[in-house]
């Protein structure tokens, strides 16, 4: 099973790493994903091998917890926590700048705080109060010592041993004072008394709580996607009991129940209208700017707005199965979702901090070697310590694959995961099925070449009782005509959907076929003359072994159609376009959308095979309407399933589209080259970051004045995981391609 918990207590890569590697050396779990940014881990386990509370304690015994119900966790609890020791430590760091620095800055201190007065007890009181930002903040050093001594070093390791270091020294310069005034020698006693680093490691840990606190602000935002889309879904509705209108909680609704939706109020569920008719405002969801006319009959979804008509609904899909719920699901399984990218960074904090560490300490030993003093070479290796944290390095990716996939959820476009949405941004070949995908998909049938004796009502009848339970494209044509001609179906005692090329029926002991040529020449029947109507697809039905006659059915191409293809081709993408319609049909289309390469008379296993011979030459990614086209989007590295809505398409495909335009291919491809490149630049600004300030910290650059001492380092490190976490941000302002569309028509 696959199961989401809340974790508490991670705050860089390297816990990310530690948090995996525990739960993963248990026998039963298959998989297990942390994520800093939204603070879970997903694990895939076999419940009957390993239980919940022993992941916990594996957990536990890496210096964190895991939280097997969700309502022990407060998502706030943190904030509010840093809010305060943040709030705590400033309030005692001020006096102790105050003592530490006074005379440098010109400020009056009291004559029993002044150092040449009274050494000792101006350096004690430093202590106590370096001490007490210390105890506030005790969370890096019970965590980060823990993990230091079991050799799992993290970035409270680099906090705890670099605010530490520096408290000691402070410690051990109290002692060589309190022994320099035994001996009366009140001088020495006073210049040991101004090589303190008590101010810095108060410094370094209230800065390290600010970033952290502005850090948690700002990841704060990186969900409000998610947030919008909950926001959606009403917290109450309105439902017909015993004929009275009553007022419930929407998670309260069930099946069969009858909702009014009155005009300004929200969809909360899915369900077809039994009265009325109105207009759906479905923006928020679709990103769609035009109302959709709705009326009685017509199956809605959850997340619209009933924008000026009275309805009532049946409820047909509730809680956990609506449109809406499922959407918002998806977007968070994708948003804790890992990329493959990630990977380089979380194989990079597993060794970086140990390093980091032994380069402090080579970092104090070469400074002692080549003549420092004690002060100098202490004040290198803390910095190189508190300098290195890869905070920076662990948001990188996550934040920016949360803002990214929020972001398209509000285009419309869905990704089930973060390596789909990765992968997207390589695609070299995207392979698109014709009916539904480039054309309109509401078919209408223009001729009829008839070889009977039954007159056109009659065939058309036939056809719309076999066709009156299907969800393929083109039986849409004889379900629209047989409801606008008011027809009754017949009674059909058996049928049988034949993968690919149509279905057989059968109707009071007859055998009927409808469906393609190659259904006709499989089962032996003979056929007429060959008819060619540009741009037509033929549909044959049959009686009996005996051709009654072929359906005309022609499906025009979509208005978008010929945009999205020149801005896939624009994007360096090549297009194909496989369908299982004749040459003159698949010709026609593909000349008006302006595709050069396409395959004709294919079925779908024949489609897979295609889809294999492109996946040999490069990524490739099959958009289909996640119907008949599911084997396809399976095989494709990408998946897209366009106008996405059916259970099968949320199944097969790694990208929905809730928009029948195929433009949102194109859309979706471009919203991923843009993701991916934020993530890069993150990166890049993460290893650049330590790459350059290592070693500066270390002194490297001390001969030509470049010195950063801890309290800068420490201030330097926040700023730069509050740099990634607003750069990534940056995503929620993209635009998307589709102003250029404006232009064109």
């Amino acid at each position: 099973m696959k199961k989401s918990y809340k974790i508490g207590g991670m705050n860089c890569a390297a816990c990310v790493r530690r948090v995996e590697q525990s739960v993963k050396k248990n026998e039963g779990v298959k998989n297990a994903e942390a994520n800093l940014l939204l603070g879970t881990l997903n694990i895939e386990f076999d419940e009957k091998a390993i239980t919940e509370n022993k992941l916990a304690g594996s957990v536990k015994s890496a210096g964190y917890k895991l939280y097997i119900n969700k309502e022990e966790l407060n998502t706030n609890d943190e904030i509010n926590s840093l809010k305060k020791r943040l709030i705590l430590s400033i309030i005692i760091l001020l006096p102790l700048m105050y003592i530490a620095m006074g005379n440098m800055l010109g400020l009056l201190l009291p004559k029993f705080l002044n150092s040449m007065d009274n050494p000792l007890l101006f350096i004690t009181m430093q202590a106590i109060l370096a001490f007490a930002i210390m105890a506030v903040n005790y969370t890096y050093f019970t965590k980060g010592l823990k993990n230091l001594f079991t050799l799992k070093p993290n970035m409270d390791s680099l906090v705890a041993t670099g605010s530490m270091s520096a408290f000691l020294y402070g410690v051990y310069i109290l002692i060589k004072v309190a022994l320099f005034l035994k001996a009366d020698n009140i001088m020495l006693a006073h210049t040991w008394s101004m090589k303190l680093y008590f101010e810095s490691s108060g410094m370094i840990l209230t800065l390290i709580t600010l970033g952290k606190f502005l850090e948690g602000l700002s990841k704060g935002k990186t969900t409000d996607e998610i947030k919008k889309l909950m926001d959606l879904k009403p917290a109450v509705a309105i439902i017909i009991k015993d004929g009275k209108q009553i007022e419930i909680s929407s998670s309260e609704i069930v099946k069969g129940d009858i909702v009014v939706i009155k005009p300004g109020s929200s969809i909360p569920v899915d369900g077809i209208i039994t009265n009325g008719f109105s207009t759906i405002d479905k923006s928020a969801i679709t990103g769609e700017s035009i109302p959709v006319e709705v009326k009685t009959g017509d199956f809605i979804q959850s997340s619209g707005i009933n924008v000026s008509g009275y309805i009532e609904m049946r409820a047909e899909k509730v809680g956990e199965d609506t449109t809406l719920s499922k959407i918002i699901k998806l977007v968070q399984e994708a948003s804790s979702s890992k990329a493959p990218i990630s990977r380089l960074a979380d194989t990079v904090a597993g060794i970086f901090v140990p390093i980091v560490i032994c380069l402090a300490i080579i970092t104090f030993i070469v400074w002692m070697i080549i003549g420092s003093n004690m002060d100098s070479s202490i004040n290198f290796a803390i910095s190189v310590l508190v300098i290195s944290c890869p905070c920076a390095l662990g948001l990188a990716t996550p934040v920016a694959i949360m803002v990214g996939t929020g972001r398209g959820a509000r285009m419309g476009i869905l990704f089930k995961s973060a390596t789909a949405l990765e992968q997207l941004s390589k695609v070299k070949y995207v392979a698109l099925d014709k009916t539904g995908t480039i054309t309109k998909g509401s078919p209408e049938i223009i001729k009829i070449v008839n070889y009977s004796d039954f007159d056109e009502k009659e065939l058309i009848k036939i056809a719309y009782s076999m066709e009156l339970k299907s969800n393929h494209p083109l039986a849409k044509c004889f379900i629209d005509r047989g409801i606008i001609e008011n027809l009754k179906a017949e009674k059909i005692d058996k049928s049988e959907y034949i993968f690919g090329k149509g279905i057989k029926s059968i109707i009071k002991n007859d055998e009927y076929f409808l469906g393609s040529k190659s259904l006709m020449t499989d089962n032996k029947i003979s056929l007429k003359e060959d008819i060619d109507i540009t741009g037509s697809t033929l549909l044959y039905l049959s009686k009996n072994k005996i051709l009654l006659c072929v359906f005309v059915v022609m499906d025009e191409i979509k208005q978008s159609s010929f945009f999205a293809i020149n801005s896939l081709k624009k994007q360096g993408i090549s297009v194909v376009m496989l369908t299982g319609d004749n040459e003159s049909s698949a010709k026609a289309i593909a000349q008006k959308a302006g595709i050069e390469n396409y395959k004709f008379n294919i079925l779908p296993e024949d489609k897979l095979k295609e889809i294999e011979k492109l996946q040999k030459i490069g990524i490739t990614a099959m958009v289909g309407d996640g119907i008949n086209d599911a084997p396809s989007l399976k095989q494709a590295d990408v998946g897209i399933a366009i106008g996405a809505g059916s259970d099968i398409a949320l199944e097969s495909a790694d990208v929905l589209l809730l928009k029948n335009d195929l433009l949102d291919v194109s859309e979706a491809i471009a919203l991923s080259h843009y993701t991916i490149r934020n993530i890069k630049q993150n990166l890049f600004w993460a290893f650049f970051y330590n790459c350059l300030c290592i070693p500066l910290a270390a002194g490297i650059f001390s001969s030509i004045g470049l010195i950063l001492n801890p309290m800068i380092a420490a201030g330097a490190m926040s700023i730069s995981s509050i740099f990634v976490v607003f750069n990534a941000l940056r995503i929620k302002l993209y635009k998307g391609i589709k102003n250029e569309k404006n232009s064109i028509y």
